[in-house]
């Protein structure tokens, strides 16, 4: 009846300003015709034409790559070392497909993507982008970042939707890359506790440089280099992955890659054919089956106590 029926629809973005892990409570106030818009302090900037834009805020400078994907961080309390992948000219490479008689598809290999949007307040700028992959239109894929006033990081929301049945090699997410030797340590979080290592204590253990292989769910990886002044972290929000109708997803190696060799770089793969294998099996992902997740990827200064000792 009339009762079922909602008020106002929308969404409302606000920081949660609680210290700690304490809770606190939050009032929503409608219903006066008289209220005024309010007016918000921000120091979010957006230049350039998109998808190529350029988003900085007081904190730092991420310059997009010309499908949209994020290409360079600096930051700006420092300034003489940016964040960057020098040889591609872009640092967030994935969601990934491999498909080794066609294509090993990148979201930066979108040209410009077929749809991107943008929307820009006070609070953040959401850019929106979707489309299937160069190549290989069977895997839809849409990516969306937000920026927001004051903070350090991005959020990252993907989503891969498979069009019709495909066979891959390789089915990747999560996945920042870095210039060799750009960071000196590693740092997860495992089983609650905070792990930190100089990547020289691993040697690589294949040609792609993989050093280390850790938990799927591991709530953040890091990479940095107290020297620097610099440092990358995916802090993982969300992920789901459902197969057609509601059936268990396809997973096969899902789990959580650190690489220090030619490039330095973390990924998590859906799908995993690794990289010694035959390259000639296939895993079949069916029609139907979504793979999603959230991510905030943090760009920051590490503290001296960042390295034990």
């Amino acid at each position: 009846g009339s009762r079922s029926k909602p008020t106002l629809n929308g969404m409302i973005t606000f920081f949660d300003e609680a210290t700690g892990n304490r809770d606190s409570v939050y009032y929503i106030l409608y219903g006066n015709p008289s209220a005024t818009a309010p007016s918000y302090r921000t120091d979010l900037k957006v230049s350039g034409t998109g998808p190529a834009w350029t988003v900085e805020n007081g904190k730092l400078t991420v310059s997009l790559h010309s499908s949209g994907q994020i290409a360079s961080i600096v930051l700006k309390s420092n300034p003489a070392n940016p964040i960057v992948h020098t040889e591609r000219g872009v640092v967030h490479w994935n969601p990934g497909v491999f498909v080794p008689t066609i294509f090993w598809a990148h979201a930066w290999d979108w040209d410009p993507p077929e749809t991107c949007e943008i929307e820009q307040g006070p609070i953040f700028v959401e850019i929106r982008r979707s489309g299937v992959f160069p190549k290989i239109p069977d895997v839809h894929l849409s990516v969306t970042y937000r920026f927001f006033t004051g903070r350090s990081y991005v959020e990252s929301g993907t989503m891969l939707r498979i069009i019709d049945d495909i066979g891959v090699v390789a089915l990747r997410n999560d996945q920042l890359v870095f210039d060799e030797g750009l960071f000196s340590h590693v740092a997860w979080e495992d089983e609650g506790s905070t792990m930190v290592k100089r990547l020289a204590d691993y040697p690589p253990i294949n040609k792609h440089g993989d050093v280390l292989r850790l938990s799927a769910t591991a709530p953040f990886v890091s990479l940095f280099d107290p020297a620097k002044g610099i440092g990358a972290a995916t802090i993982r929000l969300h992920m789901t992955a459902t197969g057609p109708m509601g059936d268990p997803p396809v997973l096969f190696d899902n789990a959580t890659y650190i690489s220090n060799g030619h490039l330095q770089y973390w990924f998590r793969p859906l799908v995993y054919f690794h990289v010694d294998w035959s390259r000639q099996q296939l895993i079949t992902v069916p029609k139907g089956s979504v793979y999603s997740e959230r991510n905030l990827y943090l760009f920051y200064t590490p503290g001296k106590e960042a390295v034990p000792g």
